[in-house]
């Protein structure tokens, strides 16, 4: 590989798996290449720092898998993914999500521990262990 992404290789059954990949940034376009077959995203254990402003154009995504990456903040448009069902943003270090976020109705896990959250956030969050705990009580 010369530096260039091979996504296509990447896609089994609409998930895109960038995990353990060492990427520093997401790499959108290439994303956006393979059009609506890619409906899962795992980013997980990168070293990606942001998220950037054109990934909630990638509107089909129902799954996003950002857990244990350095991340600060999601971008104020991160509502338009309005498909979403599945946020993992476990281990990453997140304070407070834009205002946006209340545009994902669809959303039905999302996890946000091991986030140095601000304490409404924490305290909204809420303590749960497992996608159970974590379905109760969210919405």
């Amino acid at each position: 590989m010369s530096g260039k992404l091979y996504l296509k290789d990447k896609l089994v059954d609409e998930e895109l798996d960038l995990s353990m990949m060492q990427l520093t940034e997401i790499p959108v376009k290439e994303i956006e290449q393979l059009g609506s077959k890619v409906l899962k995203l795992n980013l997980s254990h990168n070293l990606l720092t942001c998220v950037p402003a054109n990934l909630p154009l990638l509107t089909q995504l129902t799954s996003i898998d950002l857990s244990k990456n350095q991340i600060v903040e999601l971008p104020e448009n991160f509502g338009q993914l309005t498909k979403l069902k599945s946020l993992d943003l476990y281990s990453n270090q997140i304070s407070k999500l834009p205002v946006s976020f209340a545009q994902l109705k669809s959303l039905k896990f999302l996890d946000l521990k091991e986030n140095p959250l601000v304490p409404e956030l924490a305290k909204a969050a809420g303590p749960c262990i497992t996608a159970n705990d974590c379905a109760k009580g969210f919405f």
